[in-house]
């Protein structure tokens, strides 16, 4: 028996299932929307994060200055118009935590219901100063002088004995005799020592020092070196306090120090030379570093979170 035509027709059925799967249809656009959505603002907020936190630990241990630092990289990258939920400062100031909490609005499930998701962004940045560099010179800087960094200053001395800084025997006792060593001290100071020459000092090693009068090869070195045109010099810094008992000291760490010219002063007994130039701040992302290394200027920033 054949059926009535309008039994047979199935265009108000298509019309009926559309209506009824048109809100699945939208829930589903509007999910793969506010997906990409969230997931473009929360790449973008852990940018900020990250970036925020990089600058600011640049400024460390100045807290003030990282604070400003973290909220002024954090709005430029993310938005001016959000603030960050909460900046902390932890390692004696060596390491910064930043954190940012805000709820997003959708853009289309607010019409099932859902109007927002939470998004984060989190980031930890540590300060390391420099452990075993790559070259450095023979002149132990005391531990004991201020590194006002970029301020005009004089270091200066003979041995161990008179001034601030002290002569350390990179070769680690393989070179003796006066003719020998001063030859080595020149050369080390003007075209620093490298692995290519030995093994690089590190921070805790305790190293020898080099005594007696070395004023001419420790001019002479620098001499070579301004002329050149390289003018930073990484030193060690050391503790002398017991130098006169003990033929070695202990490294505390490394500093970044830049010339402009070398004198000899005095004559005799009172000979001393003296280097002008000036401590310099330095960041290197290369950096082998150490969280037990002294803050002597060099230092490297690490995302660790």
């Amino acid at each position: 028996m054949k059926l009535p035509r309008f039994v047979r027709d199935e265009r108000g059925q298509t019309v009926t299932l559309f209506a009824l799967l048109l809100p699945v249809l939208i829930a589903l656009v509007g999910l793969a929307v506010d997906t990409g959505w969230f997931l473009y603002n929360k790449m973008k907020i852990q940018n900020a994060s990250d970036l925020s936190a990089l600058s600011a630990a640049q400024k460390l241990p100045d807290t003030p200055t990282a604070r400003s630092t973290a909220v002024d990289i954090f709005q430029s990258n993310y938005g001016q118009a959000v603030s960050i939920s909460n900046i902390n400062f932890f390692n004696q100031n060596k390491g910064i935590k930043v954190h940012y909490e805000a709820q997003l609005p959708l853009l289309f499930l607010p019409i099932v219901g859902i109007d927002g998701v939470t998004i984060t962004g989190k980031a930890e940045a540590v300060v390391q100063f420099l452990h075993q560099p790559t070259e450095v010179i023979p002149i132990a800087i005391f531990h004991t002088v201020p590194l006002v960094y970029g301020q005009t200053t004089v270091i200066y001395g003979d041995n161990s004995t008179v001034g601030n800084f002290g002569l350390v025997d990179l070769s680690r006792g393989a070179i003796s005799g006066d003719e020998t060593i001063n030859m080595a001290l020149e050369r080390w100071i003007a075209y620093g020592f490298k692995s290519s020459d030995g093994v690089l000092p590190k921070t805790g090693e305790k190293i020898l020092t080099i005594t007696g009068k070395r004023t001419g090869p420790v001019d002479k070195g620098f001499d070579i070196r301004i002329a050149e045109g390289r003018n930073r010099v990484i030193c060690p810094v050391a503790d002398f306090s017991k130098a006169k008992s003990s033929s070695t000291v202990p490294i505390l760490g490394f500093a970044l120090f830049e010339s402009v010219s070398s004198t000899i002063v005095g004559t005799g007994a009172s000979e001393t030379v003296h280097i002008a130039g000036k401590f310099v701040e330095m960041i290197d992302p290369h950096a082998i570093t150490d969280p037990g290394a002294g803050a002597y200027g060099i230092k490297s920033v690490l995302l660790v979170k």
